[in-house]
């Protein structure tokens, strides 16, 4: 499953460790947020946030959404992407791919 913040790192060139030494956090620690196993504090997830220039709550959801419908969701209206990408089942579909799951 590709999280937003697994994404965000690969559309950056970035590796798991580089992000960790620049938010000055563990590799380990990068990879439970990265795999959805844990949430960052408010501080690091605006760290982060800035590292990867997409905003917090785009990458750290609420526990009861699901980021990747949310990720895709505001992607694709922040790119200009044409509206049929905020239909719900369109944008499910298109997670589904990026989970690895469709």
């Amino acid at each position: 499953m590709s999280t937003p913040l697994a994404i965000a790192i690969a559309a950056r060139d970035l590796t798991r460790h580089e992000l960790a030494r620049r938010v000055d956090c563990s590799p380990v620690w990068i990879g439970q947020l990265v795999s959805g196993r844990a949430r960052p504090s408010p501080a690091l997830a605006e760290r982060i946030a800035q590292e990867v220039d997409i905003p917090a709550g785009d990458l750290f959801a609420e526990a009861d959404q699901d980021v990747v419908v949310s990720f895709v969701r505001r992607t694709t209206t922040a790119s200009g992407v044409p509206e049929f990408l905020e239909d719900e089942v369109i944008a499910e579909s298109v997670a589904s791919i990026l989970r690895g799951t469709g």
